[in-house]
């Protein structure tokens, strides 16, 4: 390849060239499964989403040439990857812990139930009782399932100052929680005592 360009190698991309995305393919490569790495702390999924970044880049390569970096590309679709799979593996975690409930007592899997909608009672008054901007990033951040940089452009705010109130929310939530959680672990393990 003559040129390394990113403008150039996407224009040749989005053309259809083979050789520009093998190109991107060898250069990225490592650098994508070590981000997704850095993520997931999973050596066996790492593979599997770095394969899916590489093919979205193929299946999208017409709508390339008006990517500016290469690089955020690539990485922003490593994150959303990563996060996916994440939320997939919590999802598949509550129905394990779901179907655990299959063996308990009919009155213990009522308490338990009653205890979870409790949390989650809790969690939504502590988020309405939020400062406005600080409940506005949450509920951007979690339930539009936003990047803390998405909600940063759509509020017009710094990146840091997204994190900022993603982190105090979540602080906010876990002193809210923490009695129930205590009583709510303490139940769990109730048998092993």
């Amino acid at each position: 390849m003559t040129s390394t360009s990113d403008k150039d190698i996407l224009k040749r991309l989005s053309d259809g060239d083979a050789s520009a995305y093998e190109y991107i393919f060898d250069r990225y490569h490592a650098k994508v499964c070590r981000f997704v790495k850095s993520i997931l702390y999973d050596p066996d999924a790492v593979g599997d989403i770095a394969q899916n970044v590489f093919m979205k880049v193929w299946i999208n390569r017409t709508e390339l040439s008006r990517v500016n970096s290469l690089d955020n590309y690539l990485f922003t679709i490593a994150r959303n990857e990563a996060f996916d799979s994440l939320r997939r593996r919590s999802s598949r975690s509550r129905y394990e812990r779901y179907t655990l409930l299959d063996g308990m007592e009919h009155s213990d899997r009522l308490s338990l139930t009653y205890d979870m909608e409790q949390m989650e009672r809790i969690v939504e008054k502590c988020v309405e009782e939020m400062p406005p901007q600080r409940k506005l990033v949450f509920r951007l951040s979690r339930e539009e399932k936003l990047s803390n940089r998405e909600v940063a452009e759509r509020l017009q705010l710094s990146k840091r100052t997204v994190d900022r109130h993603i982190s105090l929310a979540l602080n906010d939530i876990r002193f809210a929680l923490k009695d129930i959680v205590s009583l709510f672990i303490l139940f769990l393990f109730s048998d092993w005592v």
